[in-house]
């Protein structure tokens, strides 16, 4: 346990290494009220992870922890997901560090794994001011551990409302960079009847459609638990995943499906069954009010004919969500476009680089990115231009990137 001295006294930040050393019900406390992937399970299971080491920031108040930063130091090989250059865009920059893999320096990243959702996990606090006093202080012991180990550091898929719990507060060298998206869905009250009235009649045409597609190719919806069916699962998963180019074999599909269901609580699957056979699924996590989707994997043969996914993630899932007094379903990154058609909102995720020695090139190409991405965002749903948004616009000079209407995606 490392400590790390902190303004805030009597609060004290100690670098706790894996959340096993303070304990489940402990961190069940300091992340009550933010996502699923901050919670004990999943924080846990992210850190048995063998690529990473884990290196977890917790500020206490005397023995009594309330609040925390997960962390991981990355040596070595990246998960592209997790490696501040590649997700900015930054390997091929003109200035850009050559070194293979194995011999790039080690690089310590903020915030939750797998789950594209990080937060100062502030739970046990709940005064607005405190909140705000100890997620500085959490970046003030990060940034300084960073500084002392003289390794690179950035907090990465960072949500508009932990941001700006810092964002007055941050030093001139770092950056605020727009890095991706996550869609989430209000579940109406009446489930498919109120979710009717939501989408409007038009699309509500389009997507009734959809659900009788499903019935006349002989689907069958079942509720099941995970842990039921896992080689049929992984299969499937298998056939997303080879669909979009993932280098995953199928035994490592049925074993991360089957360590899911070993470590992971509280998890429902939708699942399509034709004559028997199972050729869909979603998966949901369940945390608080709030449906996670996460995994799924459609028979290449059915899919667009019964409209597997969208019956699966959408139409089930608010069902269920309404008849078990859920009130939210996660949907996560990528596919916006679709998901906002049927109801969702979409939300910004940011990365928070730590004073980056960035080339001109490399600001260049970071730029260039954000202001395609933000472009493409607001196209899709002008709702993500949050308070948030207009306060990092306005600390990192691109204003004039929020005037107007916005150009076509393309």
């Amino acid at each position: 346990m490392t400590r790390v001295p902190t303004h805030a006294e009597p609060w004290q930040v100690e670098e706790v290494g894996p959340a096993s050393s303070v304990g489940a019900a402990h961190w069940a406390t300091l992340s009550a009220g933010h996502s699923l992937y901050s919670g004990p399970d999943w924080i846990r299971h992210a850190d048995l992870m063998r690529d990473g080491v884990p290196g977890h920031l917790v500020l206490f108040e005397g023995d009594r922890p309330v609040s925390a930063l997960p962390t991981y130091t990355f040596e070595g090989t990246r998960p592209f997901y997790y490696d501040p250059d590649a997700v900015l865009g930054l390997h091929r920059a003109e200035g850009s560090d050559d070194e293979s893999d194995g011999d790039r320096p080690p690089v310590c990243v903020a915030g939750t794994r797998l789950g594209y959702t990080s937060e100062f996990l502030t739970g046990a606090l709940t005064d607005p001011g405190r909140r705000a006093h100890a997620a500085r202080a959490l970046l003030d012991a990060f940034r300084r551990r960073c500084a002392d180990r003289g390794e690179p550091g950035a907090m990465l898929y960072v949500t508009d409302d932990s941001l700006a719990l810092v964002l007055d507060d941050l030093v001139p060298d770092d950056q605020v960079v727009l890095m991706d998206g996550s869609v989430d869905l209000v579940v109406p009250s009446g489930g498919l009847d109120g979710y009717r009235d939501v989408v409007g009649k038009s699309r509500w045409k389009q997507f009734r459609h959809e659900m009788r597609r499903f019935e006349s190719e002989g689907c069958e919806l079942r509720i099941l638990p995970m842990g039921d069916h896992l080689e049929e699962m992984g299969a499937l998963a298998h056939q997303v995943s080879l669909r979009y180019g993932h280098d995953m074999t199928l035994q490592a599909e049925i074993e991360k499906l089957r360590d899911q269901a070993e470590r992971l609580k509280d998890c429902v699957v939708m699942a399509a069954f034709r004559k028997g056979e199972m050729v869909g699924f979603t998966q949901f996590f369940l945390s608080g009010s709030t449906m996670f989707a996460r995994g799924h994997g459609v028979a290449e043969e059915y899919g667009r004919r019964a409209s597997v996914y969208f019956n699966l993630t959408y139409y089930a899932a608010i069902r269920w969500a309404a008849e078990h007094g859920y009130e939210r379903i996660d949907l996560g990154p990528d596919s916006f476009d679709a998901k906002i058609i049927r109801g969702g909102r979409l939300h910004a995720r940011w990365a928070l680089v730590i004073a980056p020695d960035w080339s001109e090139e490399q600001r260049r190409l970071v730029g260039e990115r954000q202001e395609r991405m933000l472009s493409e965002f607001r196209t899709v749903d002008e709702r993500v231009v949050t308070p948030t948004v207009h306060a990092v616009a306005r600390r990192q000079g691109w204003e004039t990137l929020l005037d107007g209407q916005p150009s076509a995606a393309g």
